[in-house]
């Protein structure tokens, strides 16, 4: 063990590093959105995709989106829709793990 000493720190060994982590995100999207009535009610239709690129880990995903929604001619105070998103989880966590022994768990 070392000496105490208020006025100076002291260390048995230190490491030197200069480290320049730097990354960029990229998102971009396109949508459209197509209505048409009926006797019903009126419905609309936005598709879309969302293109999103992170040069840190190199991944590009690609997610569709849709969305549906109906609204009825007899009532302006309800609406219907439905929507869905199809994602790709980030691989970030699998590939920490994968790069650390076998019996490394996620948690």
């Amino acid at each position: 063990s070392l000496p105490y000493d208020e006025d100076v720190l002291s260390l048995i060994y230190s490491l030197r590093a200069k480290s320049d982590l730097s990354n960029n995100r990229w998102n971009a999207f396109a949508q459209d959105t197509w209505r048409f009535k009926t006797k019903a009610g009126l419905f609309n239709l936005t598709y879309g995709l969302r293109l999103t690129s992170w040069d840190w880990n190199k991944e590009t995903l690609l997610s569709p989106r849709l969305s549906v929604g109906f609204l009825p001619a007899k009532t302006e105070k309800w609406t219907f829709r439905f929507a869905r998103v199809s994602t790709t989880k980030h691989l970030f966590t699998r590939r920490y793990a994968t790069r650390r022994s076998s019996t490394a768990r996620l948690r």
